[in-house]
């Protein structure tokens, strides 16, 4: 029997290094995040790098909200979002960036 999630896994020197250098590229991107910067120069604990993403993820997921709501049928938009969901789409990604232009995509 195949062991499917061994075929993944990159067992060369740069192949395990390669995970940990991303580890470590995320952490600092979230360590020089503007609210991070902030609580540090407030003396203020640190946020862990799980709150962090979880706030970033909201913080995208509320201001996707706010441009579908710019929409003048946002009930439209969300439709054609879901079927692109549904669809498996490989366009979904680019789907997406109508979010952040609301006024020129309801021109079209």
């Amino acid at each position: 029997m195949k062991d499917g999630g061994r075929e993944a896994k990159q067992l060369d020197e740069e192949g395990s290094s390669r995970g940990l250098i991303l580890s470590l590229l995320f952490d600092h991107c979230l360590l020089l995040h503007p609210e991070q910067i902030a609580r540090i120069e407030s003396k203020l604990p640190a946020y862990t790098v799980g709150s962090l993403q979880r706030k970033s993820q909201m913080d995208v997921l509320l201001e996707f909200i706010t441009s579908l709501l710019e929409f003048p049928d946002p009930g439209d938009k969300l439709k054609e979002l879901g079927e692109l969901i549904k669809s498996g789409s490989r366009y979904f990604c680019e789907s997406l960036f109508w979010a952040s232009q609301p006024k020129q995509a309801a021109k079209t």
